[in-house]
């Protein structure tokens, strides 16, 4: 066991992180909801055609920037960091040790049962291919080309929130230009002016909220989680080379442990 004073309290920091995205978004609505009604009528706070215009407007623009294939990343990434899977890394250590274990003593090819009930992709892929007996230096690279991967599809899904957070604001402008030139077309007509006001104000209301409270601080989070998972996959691959290598499981410990550490420290 590595850490044993600091494992739970960690852990437990942990999954209050991986909750603190929905609890934080629904809190801030929350607070704005409230802050709205004590001043006056929610339903004055309402209008499509703003919200038709900040919402078409960022994601039409972000299609033009972006591919399919990136807003379906981005659709499993969301997943990911509102619903994490993603081990604690002394959970991890601990994995790769049993590992160690049973291949010290079963040989390479025990692990290949492991990797069929294994559900982390990546760590199945790593014991594959130490079952089959693969050269250290090309599972390394293999591994590392698998890591390279899953940090681009973290990035790109980043990029995409982070220009759909500046672009929402830029559509509420848009909208708001858009209700002043109606309200002053139509100065004659009273009944008219106010609608257009409304559709001046909202647009920009709704571009900031959706720009600070959601967009951005998920592209925040998702870098985080980005970071996470990069530890334990390095954990994984640092392990796994350990084992292909027959490292003795001490050792292994030694120096999968440094990883820990130094998170802390950070």
């Amino acid at each position: 066991m590595f850490y044993t004073s600091n494992k739970y309290n960690f852990f437990t920091q942990e999954q209050e992180l991986n909750h603190c995205s929905i609890i934080g978004m629904l809190s801030a609505f929350s607070l704005v909801i409230i802050a709205i009604f004590l001043g006056g009528n929610l339903t004055s706070f309402f209008d499509f055609d703003s919200m038709l215009i900040v919402v078409g407007g960022t994601v039409g623009a972000a299609f033009i920037n972006f591919s399919v294939s990136d807003f379906s990343n981005l659709l499993n990434s969301l997943k990911s960091i509102l619903f994490p899977e993603t081990q604690h890394p002394q959970q991890r250590i601990e994995r790769i040790l049993s590992l160690a274990e049973r291949c010290r003593r079963e040989g390479h090819l025990a692990l290949q049962n492991e990797a069929v009930y294994e559900n982390d992709p990546f760590l199945r892929k790593a014991l594959e291919l130490v079952a089959d007996d693969i050269k250290a230096e090309q599972v390394e690279r293999i591994l590392e080309i698998e890591l390279s991967f899953h940090n681009d599809q973290y990035r790109k899904s980043s990029q995409l929130l982070q220009a759909m957070g500046s672009t929402a604001p830029a559509m509420g402008l848009i909208g708001t230009l858009i209700g002043l030139v109606q309200m002053l077309n139509q100065l004659n007509n009273y009944a008219a002016i106010g609608p257009s006001l409304a559709l001046a104000l909202l647009t920009t209301f709704y571009g900031a909220m959706l720009a600070n409270l959601v967009f951005l601080p998920l592209a925040g989070k998702m870098l985080r989680q980005s970071e996470e998972e990069h530890l334990i996959y390095e954990i994984t691959m640092e392990g796994v080379l350990d084992i292909l290598n027959r490292t003795h499981p001490r050792l292994v410990e030694q120096r999968l442990s440094g990883f820990i550490s130094q998170r802390e420290r950070v």
